[in-house]
C-alpha cells in the first residue's frame, strides 16, 4: 500500500507567493496540500490535526520555518532558506 503523503504549508502575507507556487508544485505530483494563512503556533496545531508529518512556514519569499510533527524528532523547528528545499519532481510519476 502506498502511503499517502499530506504537506501542509503555513505563510505569513510576505511568504503568500512562494508558498502558492510550491503548494501547485507539490499538487502536480499528486500530494495533498493543505494552505493556511496564520501564525506559526496556530499552523503547527492544524498541520497535527490534519495528520500531516511535517510542516514549512513561509516567513516570506526566502524564509521558512520546517517543523517536524512525528517520529523521534517531534516538535523539531528549524529555520533556513527556499532555495534549500529538496522540491518534488515537476511531473507526477
Amino acid at each position: 500500500m502506498e502511503e499517502k503523503i499530506i504537506a501542509y504549508f503555513g505563510y505569513e502575507e510576505a511568504g503568500a507567493s512562494v508558498a502558492a507556487d510550491l503548494a501547485a508544485r507539490y499538487r502536480a505530483c499528486g500530494y495533498e496540500v493543505t494552505l493556511a494563512k496564520d501564525s506559526h503556533a496556530r499552523c503547527l496545531e492544524l498541520a497535527t490535526q490534519a495528520g500531516a508529518g511535517h510542516l514549512l512556514y513561509f516567513e516570506d519569499d526566502t524564509h521558512l520555518l520546517f517543523s517536524l510533527l512525528t517520529g523521534q524528532m517531534q516538535g523539531f523547528t528549524t529555520r533556513m532558506r527556499t532555495q534549500d528545499l529538496v522540491l518534488p519532481p515537476t511531473e507526477k510519476k
